[in-house]
């Protein structure tokens, strides 16, 4: 129970060791070679100097979309000591981020603070918005990351929610404690809203029509998503 993973450095001899008979063995015979099972083992019976040393610190297993929302939102609040500013803090007394560099960027990122500021975009816990982003008014934004190039109608609700870049979500749309991958299409009205709750995954390239309801559902890239509502549905 000492490790969970390891990171392997080694020297450029080690080049050679792989082209030794007893390694080649146990590639054949195992059709593998395991570097914690079979490798570092082999080095240390045949005398090459191995050496371990415990990394201190916070580390994440990402593997789970579940595990993944975990790790942002401990990461956006402050948790990973090595990351603690992801640059263009709005105020010290907010864990709220909205980048910015060329101007177009800089001219996005002052319209979405103003409207924070003036209580037309609201914000609660940790927010990191990336660059050229266009966040409309009403839109409530809580414990989320909202990558570069996307786009955010009007009275949407993203919470616990990582956004990808260059997506965009539709007008009143609800996005709850899931992902949604890049270039990928929330159509969404007021009055036909579009809920994506419960820790789903929507993949890279896909259409969601207005009206859907996704629960708990993970979605293929390049997929259309007609109006309709899945619960624990995966769609390849």
């Amino acid at each position: 129970n000492l490790a969970n993973t390891g990171l392997y450095l080694f020297s450029p001899e080690v080049r050679e060791a792989f082209k030794e008979s007893k390694v080649q063995e146990m590639i054949n015979r195992n059709r593998r070679l395991d570097f914690g099972y079979d490798f570092i083992p082999y080095l240390i019976e045949t005398g090459r100097p191995v050496y371990g040393y415990i990394l201190s610190g916070a580390w994440y297993d990402v593997g789970t979309p579940e595990r993944y929302l975990e790790a942002m939102k401990e990461i956006l609040s402050g948790k990973l000591r090595a990351l603690q500013d992801f640059g263009g803090r709005i105020s010290e007394d907010v864990r709220v981020w909205v980048q910015g560099e060329s101007p177009e960027s800089l001219r996005r990122r002052e319209d979405i603070i103003r409207k924070i500021r003036e209580g037309k975009i609201e914000v609660e816990g940790s927010v990191l918005i990336g660059r050229h982003c266009e966040i409309s008014e009403g839109v409530r934004l809580v414990n989320s990351c909202i990558d570069n190039y996307t786009r955010i109608g009007r009275n949407a609700v993203i919470e616990g929610s990582a956004i990808m870049d260059r997506s965009i979500v539709g007008d009143g749309a609800e996005i709850k404690n899931s992902i949604i991958g890049r270039h990928t299409v929330i159509n969404s009205s007021i009055t036909n809203k579009t809920k994506i709750v419960d820790v789903s995954v929507i993949a890279d390239d896909v259409i969601i029509d207005a009206g859907c309801e996704l629960i708990s559902t993970k979605i293929y890239p390049h997929r259309h998503i007609r109006e309709q509502t899945l619960y624990g549905a995966i769609i390849t």
